[in-house]
């Protein structure tokens, strides 16, 4: 990859990843790693966007709410996930009602 966005639809976690970690933040270990990524050699930028205006963070938002726990880190991709994925590269539309 030579170009990578992150986009994510809480403001809240952009402004933690764009800032100097809070070494007492609950997070801090798991920010420290999204920020890793910043010394890769490509250009990485960090977005906000409304959680309509991204399928996936939709979809692992409506996930997280039923999971029951504070915090989930998935180590691998969900099948659908991999299923919004495939519908996005082929320019597949979704009205939202």
């Amino acid at each position: 990859f030579k170009d990578v966005i992150y986009v994510s639809d809480s403001l809240s976690a952009v402004n933690l990843i764009l800032s100097v970690i809070d070494p007492y933040h609950k997070y801090s270990v798991l920010i420290a790693k999204i920020k890793y990524f910043f010394q890769r050699p490509w250009r990485l930028r960090v977005c906000h966007t409304l959680r309509e205006g991204n399928p996936y963070a939709d979809f692992l938002s409506k996930l997280g709410s039923h999971c029951g726990n504070e915090l989930v880190v998935l180590e691998s991709m969900l099948a659908a996930i991999s299923s919004l994925l495939i519908a996005d590269r082929v320019g597949t539309l979704f009205l939202r009602m």
